[in-house]
């Protein structure tokens, strides 16, 4: 019995390091030319590079210059950028007349637009290694390899040997296709080694359930969140499984074990955040801002993040928020009195934010039907009682109804869906092997009868 363990463990070591080692390969080759030490002046970059760098010298949570400009480690032409500043609260628009470059000269301030996850990390790198943004391109490049690596296990696990097959093929689709790129400075590679992790420890949980593996799963979803607000809906979902999974005699104790997970990281965050401003902060401050960018009158026809309302045309009272008996109101409220504006709209309002997320990528789209197509097989199974429906991967779904409320609820981005797609695409591809072999067995069995009768 030893030996067969024994055997089991090592040919998974060798799976393990056999695609990490081709993954981290493929990477280098791959993104080689973008390995830079520095960061972009723009997008997102800039506020998680300076964040991370402020960090990792001690002065806290602050965005923007402190100390020198060339210790940012910006690319070269930074200082020429002619990108301008909105500042990110509707109420301090002041036409843009500022270039980001001059702003960020300024100094910095403590502003909690963006959760805390990845300028942690950032800052942390940075701390032990020195501000060189190559470094963390390279951590991210073996980040996603390790995440790689693991896929042809975890398939193993729900389908035995023909799932390590369905992984190796999912792992070589993950890195071709759908990896997020490691060489920029944005939070997607860590959202996705994140989401990784969470799946590793869910599958331990359903293994042996316990109250420590409860509330290490809690603390697990609240860092997944603190790392980017599109996790917001984790924690629910997440809870709603647990609850349904667990027996009727510990479903309050493995509840109150998992909420208080959530709990200790996102409270403990609250209230650091919330002592550095005037007001109080769960997260971040950017969600009422990004509901009210994602639902306005450009979204109606774009379903994509919209800001023009409150930059370039903020004196628009095409608007409905830009009208003086409006601008007052609270975030919710004037949501609210758009979407009663607009409610006959709302139905195509949702179809073009899905629609925006797959125009990038129509790949994704198809991986997204063809997800949906297996749990409709998995649902057939189990009417008809079928063995293969016990061999269920739950975590998939979890994460799509995540990934679909926040379309919905926010506006449609690949970037929302792509750290999903590598859990995405293990069912599918799965299926789609087992198709193949179906096919391949019916038509060996034509063929047969066919020779037989001749």
């Amino acid at each position: 019995m030893l030996n067969v363990f024994l055997k089991k463990l090592l040919i998974t070591q060798i799976i393990f390091w056999f695609v990490f080692s081709l993954g981290v390969t493929y990477l280098f080759w791959a993104k080689g030319d973008k390995l830079s030490d520095s960061a972009r002046f723009g997008g997102d970059s800039w506020e998680y590079q300076s964040l991370g760098v402020n960090i990792s010298k001690g002065f806290g949570f602050q965005i923007g210059g402190i100390t020198n400009f060339s210790e940012y480690k910006f690319s070269p032409e930074a200082s020429n950028s002619k990108i301008l500043f909105y500042p990110f609260s509707p109420a301090l628009v002041t036409g843009g007349e500022e270039t980001l470059y001059d702003h960020f000269l300024k100094g910095g301030e403590y502003l909690f637009y963006r959760t805390p996850g990845y300028p942690l990390f950032l800052g942390s790198v940075y701390k032990f290694f020195g501000v060189h943004p190559l470094k963390v391109k390279v951590i991210q490049i073996y980040l996603l390899a390790f995440i790689a690596a693991s896929l042809p296990l975890i398939a193993r696990h729900y389908w035995g040997k023909l799932g390590c097959l369905s992984g190796f093929i999912w792992a070589f689709l993950f890195l071709a296709f759908f990896s997020p790129d490691p060489t920029k400075i944005i939070t997607e590679t860590l959202i996705t080694f994140f989401l990784f992790i969470l799946v590793i420890m869910l599958i331990s949980w359903e293994v042996k359930a316990s109250a420590l593996k409860s509330f290490l799963l809690g603390l697990l979803t609240g860092l997944n969140v603190l790392t980017k607000g599109l996790n917001v809906f984790l924690p629910f979902i997440l809870l709603c499984y647990l609850f349904l999974k667990t027996e009727k005699t510990k479903r309050l104790l493995t509840s109150f074990l998992f909420v208080s997970g959530i709990a200790l990281l996102i409270i403990t965050w609250s209230v650091y955040a919330s002592s550095k401003t005037s007001r109080p902060i769960t997260l971040a401050t950017q969600q009422n801002t990004l509901l009210l960018d994602s639902n306005n009158e450009d979204t109606l026809s774009t379903g994509g993040w919209s800001p023009a309302w409150r930059k370039w045309d903020s004196g628009n009272l095409k608007y409905l928020y830009n009208r003086p008996e409006i601008k007052q109101v609270s975030p919710f409220n004037k949501l609210v009195k758009f979407l009663v504006l607009h409610y006959k709209d709302l139905p195509s309002l949702l179809i073009n934010k899905l629609k925006r997320v797959f125009r990038k990528q129509f790949s994704c789209f198809l991986i997204v039907l063809g997800l949906l197509i297996y749990y409709l097989w998995i649902f057939i199974l189990y009417k008809f009682k079928r063995k293969q429906a016990l061999t269920i991967p739950y975590f998939p779904a979890i994460y799509f109804i995540n990934f679909l409320l926040i379309t919905l609820i926010f506006y449609g981005n690949y970037r929302f869906i792509l750290p999903f797609m590598p859990f995405f695409i293990l069912p599918v591809t799965h299926f789609c092997l087992l198709f193949l072999i179906f096919i391949f067995r019916f038509l060996n069995t034509q063929i047969r009868y066919f020779l037989l009768i001749k």
